[in-house]
């Protein structure tokens, strides 16, 4: 440390600024009989799965203190955004996917073991140390299960953003997560690099820099080569230290326990280099660890953003909006087949409508009669139906059989000019009244 003792011993430390308090039991975790996990009578949160750790419950304290010593004697800081303001936006997505129904029995499972160990902890059959060490283990199975529960919605989700031209990051932290999606993969002939972490039998006894010569060609080949469009990635593995700019895309099938390094595995291509805007896709399950893992993100979150003093911290996590899975592109084309129908039929509506007219007669300049209505509908120009409501609330109906051309031959014989305005034309061409209606005649007020 630049100055040792700064901030006092380590139980000092812990007892300020992490909520320490006298352990129950004398477990690993715990320092010098103190707990500075949860806050005391924190406890555990009852719900759906058992009694989870309070993800709202302690782990910190005097953060506001504890930031302005940092910032007055030891800290240092420059935030990206005011360093790149060039650097376009990242847009977080959380999208919802389903379990996969074959896994959906062993996630069950667990989960009435974890209510069974509250059942015995409430009971006496067990010790609260025992049951503490229990709930860990069951936490970590399920988040073990939870993985491979998704794995069938994320290829689909994968498959369908590959299909769009998006090139992509995929992370995920087990391996067999990773196993199944490079299946989809090959299915789907898409050119992928992968790293996980993991060598091959023959390299396993490699010196390290083979491995990291073959890491730094898998991320070449993903920056070069246009036919390369997805990269497989450990969420720690490859969450740091590697710029694979060239993403379009970044896809978290797994949640992971330290939210740090999943905004590190986001900014693997959010950095300098990127010329467009990045969206950042987390696959939740409902009714998986999920649940549990998406909180304590942001809780964590939020206690280191108090340290840094950044007071909205939490909410990197909390404000990520919902959306939607992309589609398949059998569905897309099956919209888009859609949509033209319904604008053929508003089409066929609108061209329907325009096809009838409203025209005001009346032999007044200055104000026409409101009763006097003539409609002329269907029909071509040549052939229509000239309907005359009178005043007095009777209709005569005849039967137009003359276009334009026969109307200005009448005009003519008539001596009139076709340029004379329209109120004096159908005077003259209007008929005695007591003779019959022809084929060109209208009625008058």
């Amino acid at each position: 440390m630049l100055r040792p003792g700064f901030l006092g011993a380590p139980q000092e430390f812990g007892l300020r600024y992490c909520d320490g308090k006298p352990a129950q039991y004398n477990m690993q975790a715990t320092y010098r009989g103190y707990d500075f996990r949860q806050a005391q009578g924190a406890g555990l949160r009852s719900g759906r799965g058992g009694r989870w750790p309070a993800a709202a419950a302690g782990g910190s304290s005097n953060l506001v203190e504890l930031h302005e010593l940092l910032e007055s004697h030891i800290m240092v800081r420059r935030l990206k955004k005011d360093v790149l303001d060039d650097l376009p936006d990242k847009i977080r997505k959380r999208i919802p996917i389903e379990p996969d129904p074959a896994h959906v029995p062993g996630l069950q499972k667990t989960v009435r073991e974890m209510k069974q160990v509250e059942q015995d902890e409430v009971g006496g059959r067990i010790s609260g140390e025992e049951a503490v060490r229990a709930r860990q283990q069951l936490l970590s199975e399920y988040y073990r299960r939870t993985g491979p529960a998704k794995v069938q919605d994320a290829r689909a989700h994968i498959v369908s953003l590959l299909e769009a031209g998006v090139k992509v990051l995929v992370f995920a932290h087990h391996q067999a997560v990773l196993d199944g999606l490079q299946a989809a993969l090959r299915e789907e002939q898409v050119a992928h690099v992968r790293i996980d972490g993991q060598a091959s039998a023959p390299l396993a006894a490699a010196a390290s820099s083979v491995l990291n010569e073959r890491r730094k060609a898998a991320v070449d080949t993903f920056q070069r080569d246009r036919a390369c469009r997805a990269a497989l990635l450990s969420i720690t593995a490859a969450g740091t230290g590697i710029t694979l700019t060239e993403a379009q895309a970044v896809v978290f099938v797994e949640l992971y326990w330290n939210p740090g390094q999943l905004v590190q595995a986001e900014d693997r291509a959010h950095r300098l280099g990127q010329r467009r805007v990045l969206e950042v896709h987390y696959l939740v399950a409902p009714g998986t660890a999920d649940d549990t893992i998406w909180r304590l993100c942001q809780h964590k979150l939020g206690v280191v953003g108090g340290a840094m003093g950044e007071e909205d911290a939490e909410q990197a996590f909390g404000a990520v909006g919902s959306a939607q899975k992309y589609r398949s592109a059998g569905e897309r084309l099956a919209q888009v087949a859609e949509q033209q129908q319904q604008q053929q039929q508003q089409q066929q509506q609108q061209g329907a409508s325009q096809e009838e007219e409203v025209v005001v007669i009346s032999d007044s300049d200055e104000d026409p009669l409101p009763a006097a209505v003539r409609r002329r509908a269907g029909g071509g120009r040549g052939e229509s139906t000239v309907t005359e409501v009178l005043s007095d609330g009777e209709e005569e109906v005849a039967e137009m059989g003359a276009g334009r051309r026969a109307k200005r031959e009448q005009v003519e014989r008539a001596g009139g000019d076709e340029d004379e305005p329209p109120l004096q034309q159908r005077r003259r061409l209007a008929p005695a009244p007591a003779g019959p209606l022809d084929d060109a005649s209208v009625v008058l007020l």
